[in-house]
């Protein structure tokens, strides 16, 4: 089902101003979006209300995936720091009603996604940071979740690792995941199907990109547009 949100406002304080003032958005499954903005506009205040994190002030929230099954992946990542990037991987897939060949056969597919074949075996906090941060999007992935909810996954990224990452991301969507991508990165998010531009606590852009492909290997296809209004503008 999709996520819809209809007349969302919120405020930290119950006396103060509101963060976010009668949003209405909605997301169909399987698609891949990125929610930019200026700092302060709401845009991970929207993602935690999306993911149940926070509740909001007044309107509806209507999300029917349930906490359990919707994957994060936060600025700073979350890791067994002694454990290799495969039990960190692993431990995502442990529950999912797959046979022990098909579980460990995910995994390697995931740390090939993610270009870290040659550290497999490594702790991770002998990765550097944005090696760390491939982990947690491949860990993200790893179960074929119907959520992904992820704030700036490409912070701590150069701009070819931000391909490999993204290609792995767009893979997910094309599975049928549905991806929220807050970003201040205008390159992911032109990666994304579509783009909502949030300000003053509001969205004030709302629209489809020209659909952009990118391969494995980082080579571009296709060109992004504009592309016409899509809802709120």
């Amino acid at each position: 089902m999709p996520v819809t949100l209809e007349s969302v406002r919120f405020r930290y304080d119950p006396h103060g101003p509101d963060i976010l003032s009668g949003v209405d958005l909605t997301i169909p499954d399987g698609q891949m979006i990125a929610l930019v903005g200026p700092s302060g506009s709401g845009k991970t205040t929207l993602l935690q209300l999306i993911g149940g994190i926070l509740k909001p002030t007044a309107g509806t929230i209507r999300n029917t995936t349930a906490p359990g099954d919707m994957r994060w992946v936060f600025q700073t990542p979350t890791l067994l720091a002694r454990q290799s990037v495969r039990h960190n991987i692993d431990i995502a897939v442990v529950s999912c009603p797959w046979s022990r060949s098909e579980r460990a056969d995910r995994v390697e597919e995931m740390i090939r996604d993610v270009r870290l074949e040659d550290f497999a075996d490594m702790p991770v906090n002998r990765l550097s940071g944005g090696q760390q941060q491939r982990v947690q999007i491949a860990r993200a992935l790893a179960s074929k979740p119907p959520l992904v909810l992820a704030d700036e996954p490409t912070g701590q990224l150069d701009h070819t690792t931000t391909g490999v990452v993204m290609d792995a991301i767009r893979a997910a969507r094309d599975r049928g995941t549905t991806v929220v991508i807050v970003t201040h990165d205008m390159y992911v998010a032109g990666l994304c199907e579509r783009v909502v531009t949030l300000e003053d606590g509001g969205v004030s852009g709302d629209r489809m990109t020209g659909g952009m492909t990118r391969d494995v290997t980082g080579n571009m296809a296709g060109e992004q547009t504009d592309g016409a209004d899509h809802g709120q503008a």
